[in-house]
């Protein structure tokens, strides 16, 4: 059996379940990431490197590259690992740009006509605000947004005049303003929120399906956007031809353009579901977090070859489409996430992360290692994702929480939302 050597790039809870996902394969071979967390050790192997020359003194025959994290994206590694002779999953900076230049994805789908909120770009803090009133009186209602990368917290959805303010200050602070160079402005747009998933490259597109994030930090949907703090798929009240709608009115447009001409890896369509279908709020070039981590335990589907294919591997493998199983993921962060650093770190289990249940995993990102090789100690942010999968979603989500009242004993400062997967019709 051909076997497919894999190095993973990142260091989060998503990197860790896809590298759980790549060890369920029968075709996987070698499995190294960088720079990875103590958490993934009992699967990969942990590499610290600094450029293509190192990468290829690990002495392994590597056949895929897979890149996590859109900044490393963004920042070039996928021409670094191409030009070093590699196969990569992941898109080129071109392509990125897709996620990075949230402006130029807006005007993109504008000129194909793909459906999206009515918006304005603001290169100035004076003219956001003049721009952001005009929206709220319009639509009652409005959306700011970095266009660069802000890690999930560069968008704020605005009710009130206060809130226009109090996003306007954010955006302009020293953390956002980068990213904040320019300011979308958008319309709310009423609806249901999910995103699709798919594989692009070799061949013809592999679907994953929907997934629903949470991104407000506490239940309800209240506080502050996070990175993300729960998930859960499929997504069971969308309409039965719903993927047919996202490929007819989304995909098939955007393939057409340059911006996405020769891409590889996954495109993440972020949408709001209305009453007339599918708008794009946002693409993202690369798998969600927490949503891979959902998707990967839910969806019984190999992976691997799948990749490996779309990244131009032209090995024949067997591949078989399984069931997609009900699946809920619950996001514990450390108390002053997502704005302060918390110093206060605890012991968790190691044993926590060691699982073969393929129905319930738990994955680490946030940690370091403990003197005591037994436990790994908490960092700051999104620490880990519980997940787990049932025959519905309310057995799924029933398990997960149990899993996360496991844990809870060890870190009593944990914060989580306890309405993941609440409602799901």
């Amino acid at each position: 059996m051909n076997k497919i050597n894999t190095f993973i790039i990142g260091a989060g809870a998503r990197e860790h379940a896809l590298a759980w996902k790549c060890r369920q394969s029968p075709f996987c071979g070698k499995l190294h990431i960088n720079p990875g967390n103590p958490a993934i050790d009992t699967i990969a192997r942990s590499i610290i490197y600094c450029n293509a020359d190192e990468i290829r003194e690990i002495g392994e025959n590597l056949d895929l590259f897979i890149i996590g994290p859109e900044d490393e994206i963004v920042a070039g590694k996928t021409y670094e690992a191409f030009d070093a002779g590699f196969k990569v999953f992941a898109p080129a900076t071109t392509c990125a740009e897709l996620e990075s230049n949230k402006s130029l994805a807006k005007d993109i789908m504008t000129k194909v006509g793909i459906p999206t909120a009515d918006y304005q770009v603001s290169t100035d803090r004076r003219t956001t605000g003049i721009i952001a009133k005009e929206f709220f009186r319009k639509h009652q209602g409005v959306v700011l947004k970095a266009s660069g990368l802000a890690a999930g917290k560069g968008v704020f959805v605005c009710r009130s005049l206060t809130e226009v303010t109090e996003a306007i200050d954010m955006l302009y602070s020293d953390r956002l303003a980068e990213a904040a160079r320019k300011v979308v402005i958008e319309e709310v747009v009423e609806g249901r929120e999910c995103s699709f998933f798919t594989f692009l490259g070799r061949g013809q597109p592999h679907h994953l399906g929907f997934a629903v994030d949470f991104k407000r930090l506490k239940d309800g949907d209240q506080g502050p956007n996070t990175g993300g703090m729960g998930s859960y798929c499929p997504v069971p009240w969308l309409p039965a031809d719903a993927e047919q709608q996202v490929i007819e009115q989304i995909l098939t447009p955007l393939q057409v353009t340059s911006v996405i001409r020769g891409y590889v890896g996954c495109l993440y369509i972020g949408l709001m579901w209305t009453d007339s279908g599918p708008k794009v709020l946002e693409f993202n070039v690369r798998l969600g977090d927490p949503e891979t981590q959902a998707l990967v335990v839910g969806d019984k589907d190999d992976w691997l070859p799948i990749m490996a294919n779309r990244a131009g591997d032209t090995t024949d493998y067997p591949v078989t489409t399984k069931e997609k199983k009900p699946t809920v993921a619950v996001v514990l962060s450390s108390p002053g996430y997502p704005y302060a650093q918390d110093n206060d770190s605890v012991r968790l289990p190691r044993s926590l992360f060691v699982n073969d249940d393929p129905d319930c995993q738990v994955f680490g990102a946030s940690l370091r290692k403990d003197n005591d090789c037994n436990y790994l100690l908490t960092g700051s942010g999104r620490v880990l994702t519980v997940v787990a999968s049932g025959q519905s979603h309310a057995e799924a989500r029933q398990r997960v929480y149990c899993k996360v009242e496991e844990i809870i004993p060890y870190w009593r400062q944990a914060h989580f939302r306890t309405d993941i997967g609440e409602k799901v019709l």
